[in-house]
């Protein structure tokens, strides 16, 4: 163990630490708190994690990020000795991120994938538990690491191309649900995920405390929906075959994701979906929409104005939630289901991936049980999005007939291959109670999508603000099949 480390683990070390924590951490781009005014840092607590399967030592850092106007954050920094590309000094040593250091890695996948607990220095525990707590043998972590360079909210890295590791960089009280929810899948037998190898928690196990990093396989010859979805789109636009037939893989995906409901209802229950949760939806809906409104009242953009003018309609929909008699079950979902969250192996089999939820919403309403018709309509979203990304892409506002009508069938085969293929008791049993909630929940995604892009990406508002008005108007399969 490098003194240094060991030094750094003792809170008489923690001031200077801390600081330099705080300015690497707040020019990351998975740093949840940019635009606010962060009014310190100070350490929470730390814990050694020797290096095993060749592995170097690690120093968990569990940092408090403390704001203006009292809310605070903790983040996950786990950290390396005299690294490769360092985060700065404090003392005599030099600190790197374990994340981006090849010893790190492996260290951190042998905590998720061995048996064991480690004391932390203010008297909790990191438990780390092969899937299942008895999983035998453990995982040969062998190979090098290479990291994934994709915008995301955590750090990632492939493990000897075999083994998926996905550290959590924002920790909030009580379990990852894409650590929690996939275990339950790989435990069932599910062919939807990636099997998960293990998970490392702070303070208990992973089915009851934050997870820190999660291990899972790793699926070599497979390629994200998104840039198949993009390919395709492109293809049809230009007039050519689309190279990876995405709308023949359609209904593959909508029995899927009716498979995947079904798993997760069977084995963490349903609720009844009463008027009193109901009207949760609908004012938690209204809620976002006004707040989202305010931002675009300052659009230029034809669309967002469009929006901003259609304001009465939209709360009109909503409100019309608390009007459908029979709207079926509540259960535990993906809840952030679009392209970018799947993967399509060489075989056309599909796999579902990153169960922790739209990043923006707070853990708990992230873990709550909502209709499966969200998932349905995360994927229609995405499906609009792919085609009208693709006309943004040749200069046109919208999509064009012919983009329209490749959206239309992957939208309809997708739908009516998971209405065929769900537990009935988990849906509204009348059609246009059906029709009904899917085009709210529609909606409500694509008003959360103008938000974020509002406030992230404003040259792509147009493409969520164009779906909010296609629904409206009816046009397309997302609002007839």
């Amino acid at each position: 163990m490098p003194s240094g480390l060991s030094d750094l683990s003792i809170p008489t070390g923690w001031a200077d630490l801390a600081r330099l924590l705080h300015r690497w951490l707040i020019a990351q781009r998975w740093f949840g708190g940019k635009g606010r005014d962060e009014a310190a840092s100070e350490i929470a607590d730390t814990a050694l994690l020797p290096g095993e399967d060749g592995g170097t030592d690690v120093l968990v850092v569990l940092l408090s990020v403390t704001y203006d106007d009292g809310a605070w954050e903790h983040y996950h920094l786990p950290l390396v000795a005299d690294p490769d590309s360092p985060i700065g000094r404090v003392g005599r040593v030099s600190l790197g991120d374990a994340t981006a250091d090849q010893g790190g890695v492996r260290t951190l996948a042998a905590a998720a994938t061995r048996d064991r607990t480690v004391a932390t220095t203010m008297g909790s525990q990191l438990v780390g538990a092969p899937h299942g707590a008895t999983a035998e043998p453990p995982c040969v972590l062998d190979g090098e690491a290479r990291w994934l360079g994709a915008e995301q909210s955590n750090s990632a890295a492939v493990l000897g191309e075999q083994w998926f590791v996905k550290v959590f960089r924002r920790v909030e009280a009580g379990p990852n649900p894409d650590v929690e929810l996939t275990a339950v899948l790989t435990e069932a037998g599910s062919t939807a995920v990636p099997h998960q190898a293990g998970a490392l928690a702070w303070g208990g196990a992973a089915a009851v405390a934050p997870a820190l990093v999660m291990v899972s396989h790793f699926e070599t010859d497979a390629e994200d929906g998104w840039s198949q979805a993009v390919a395709d789109a492109g293809a049809v636009a230009a007039g050519v075959a689309p190279p990876h037939g995405l709308v023949d893989g359609g209904a593959d995906l909508g029995r899927l994701i009716a498979e995947l409901h079904r798993v997760l209802a069977d084995h963490l229950g349903t609720r009844e979906i009463g008027h009193e949760t109901l009207a949760g939806w609908a004012h938690a809906m209204t809620s976002q929409l006004d707040r989202v409104l305010e931002l675009a009242d300052g659009s230029t953009q034809p669309h967002v104005r469009a929006v901003v003018d259609a304001a009465d309609e939209l709360h009109s929909r909503f409100r019309g939630l608390c009007e459908i008699g029979s709207p079926g079950r509540s259960m535990r979902v993906h809840g952030d289901l679009h392209l970018g969250q799947l993967l399509r192996r060489a075989d056309g089999a599909w796999l579902v991936l990153d169960f922790e939820g739209a990043p923006a919403r707070p853990l708990g309403e992230r873990r709550r049980p909502h209709s499966p018709l969200r998932d349905v309509a995360g994927m229609v979203r995405s499906f609009d999005y792919a085609a009208t990304h693709a006309a943004a892409s040749r200069g046109e506002a919208d999509p064009p007939p012919v983009l329209r009508a490749w959206r239309d069938e992957l939208v309809g085969g997708f739908t009516a291959a998971y209405d065929a293929a769900a537990p009935p008791r988990l849906l509204p049993p009348d059609p246009t109670a059906h029709r009904w909630l899917r085009s709210a929940l529609v909606l409500d995604e694509a008003v959360y999508e103008l938000g974020y892009e509002l406030d992230n990406r404003p040259c792509w508002a147009a493409i969520p603000a164009g779906g909010i008005l296609r629904v409206l108007a009816g046009e397309g399969a997302e609002m007839t099949s």
